[in-house]
């Protein structure tokens, strides 16, 4: 039907022909979403096209806002989001529905700038692929437990570049000149070959879910450069290998916690004190 939120009510695969657009006097149009996946297993085709939001006026993005509308809102389970791009989102570029969580969501090579307030916020069991986010409001990627997150880039975010729950995999990704951690990821997880640099806080925190029980992950391959804290932030017995750990913290310590593994450099020396 026309008209805002477009709702995706069947099982099946769609496909944009044109951009979706919204241009707002105010800069908040009055809408919960541009598009709203209701049903289980949907397969969305972005197709190259963009969901945009511009003030009539100005021609510039809409005004951010936390409680304003998101680009995709995905209630529904098993989406899949691809190929296209996100601009001048007032709140969340693909925002899960809560509660529930909508889990299994994939995302993939989409582009997304002046998002308001979050680009990519999924449930457990996401992928998200070959995908970038420069300049948002809060944090660039958040997925919940068992989320394999490959490939993407996210700078200029408020708060951290990454966010991303136990039992993962977050590889090649890379979170620069963020307002938080480049990276935040939770215990059982896998974090590999990825680089922070310039990001407000540590370039790595990698924490556990329960202290009490300390377990850990493996963090290897990784470069932290330039970050405000530590280069490798941990809690628990998180291990790390085979890392480049470089100009953070002032200067000062560039790791704090963990166990070491063989290979890292911090600074010019090898092994990190």
């Amino acid at each position: 039907a026309p008209g805002f939120p477009v709702t995706l009510s069947a099982s099946t695969s769609y496909r944009l022909t044109s951009n979706l657009s919204f241009n707002s006097v105010l800069g908040q149009p009055s809408m919960s979403a541009f598009i709203s996946i209701e049903a289980d297993h949907v397969q969305l085709d972005l197709n190259g096209f963009s969901i945009l939001c511009s003030n009539v006026l100005t021609g510039q993005p809409c005004t951010g806002s936390p409680t304003g509308t998101d680009g995709i809102y995905v209630t529904g389970g098993q989406a899949r989001i691809r190929n296209g791009s996100f601009r001048g989102i007032p709140r969340t570029a693909i925002s899960r529905g809560f509660p529930g969580g909508a889990h299994g969501t994939h995302v993939e090579d989409v582009r997304m700038s002046n998002i308001g307030f979050r680009g990519v916020e999924v449930g457990h069991r996401a992928h998200i692929r070959s995908s970038t986010i420069s300049v948002c409001g809060d944090t660039g990627i958040t997925a919940g437990e068992e989320s394999v997150v490959v490939g993407n880039r996210v700078r200029e975010c408020g708060n951290s570049g990454f966010f991303i729950g136990r039992r993962s995999r977050v590889q090649d990704n890379v979170s620069a000149f963020n307002g938080g951690q480049g990276f935040t990821v939770f215990d059982d997880s896998l974090v590999q070959g990825n680089v922070a640099s310039t990001n407000g806080l540590a370039g790595f925190q990698l924490t556990v879910t329960n202290i009490g029980v300390v377990p850990g992950g493996l963090a290897r391959e990784n470069v932290a450069t330039g970050n405000a804290s530590f280069g490798l932030s941990i809690i628990g017995d998180w291990v790390f290998s085979d890392n480049v750990i470089q100009l953070n913290n002032s200067g000062g310590s560039q790791t704090s916690g963990g166990v070491q593994g063989t290979g890292n450099v911090c600074g010019t020396t090898p092994g990190c004190p």
